[in-house]
């Protein structure tokens, strides 16, 4: 991948954080002693808070005039017109558990352009990692989405947001339209990792509502630069922010929206 400064400084240095941090977060991993709740179904522990200081402390040493954005509050301010948005452990949930699908999400955007996104999975030691225009890549080996061409044929993934207990059966009715015209759902509990496997081709698709910025700032730019499509769920341009998200290998793309917005 070839990438051009100061670009390539930030992408080597979110590249170098994202394994440090997933190597925090292996410390604590099936040794944790308690969480704290930021609500009935959303926990925070030591180790998401250990990974955010751990990444937060490194941009600041080497750029101290760019944003942060970061889940557990440890954002700042910045004049670069670089802004860095970071989940320190997407999957909290499944960290808590012993459940093995978690990541370190790493997004940067350059005037408000997803530019930077990368993705690491510590248990499989995997790094996913994308700039603007330079393709995408696991482990360095250059990715690719899915060939799939028909909903039918298709394996997707969703998630379920931290509002599903009051938002149940309209959630479960989409889902029952997908599992009913899919062949294929799962469900692993890290949207990092969903949109990281779609840009590996080893799901076809991927759509959730409820996301937050740090959700998709990185995984969003890996799936693009790997040949795939997003957008939001009426089929409008993604936004970082917005209610929801359909990420595809883009031929089926069209097929699960009109299956999740008009029924199929």
């Amino acid at each position: 991948m070839t990438v051009q400064a100061p670009v390539a400084e930030r992408f080597e240095l979110a590249c170098e954080t994202a394994r440090q941090a997933g190597r925090l977060l292996m410390t604590h991993y099936g040794r944790l002693s308690g969480y704290e709740n930021k609500s009935d179904i959303d926990f925070v522990t030591v180790a998401d808070k250990g990974s955010e200081a751990l990444i937060v402390a490194a941009i600041r040493a080497a750029f101290p005039d760019d944003a942060i954005l970061a889940e557990e509050g440890g954002g700042v301010d910045g004049v670069s017109g670089y802004e860095w948005i970071i989940d320190p452990l997407d999957g909290t949930t499944n960290f808590v558990h012993g459940f093995p699908m978690f990541m370190v999400s790493i997004g940067i955007q350059l005037h408000g352009e997803r530019t930077i996104g990368v993705c690491y999975g510590p248990v499989y030691d995997e790094l996913f990692a994308a700039v603007r225009g330079g393709g995408a890549t696991c482990n360095g080996t250059p990715i690719a989405v899915s060939a799939t061409s028909k909903l039918s044929d298709a394996l997707l993934a969703t998630g379920f947001p931290y509002n599903r207990r009051v938002i149940a059966d309209d959630l479960l009715a989409k889902v029952k339209r997908v599992l009913c015209n899919a062949h294929g759902m799962r469900r692993a509990g890290a949207a990092a990792y969903d949109q990281c496997w779609v840009a590996s081709g080893r799901l076809d698709g991927f759509f959730e509502q409820g996301l937050s910025p740090w959700d998709l700032a990185a995984g969003t730019l890996i799936i693009e630069e790997a040949g795939g499509r997003i957008s939001a769920y009426d089929g409008g341009p993604f936004e970082l922010g917005g209610p929801d998200v359909i990420a595809s290998n883009g031929a089926i793309h069209d097929e699960i929206r009109t299956v999740i917005v008009d029924g199929g």
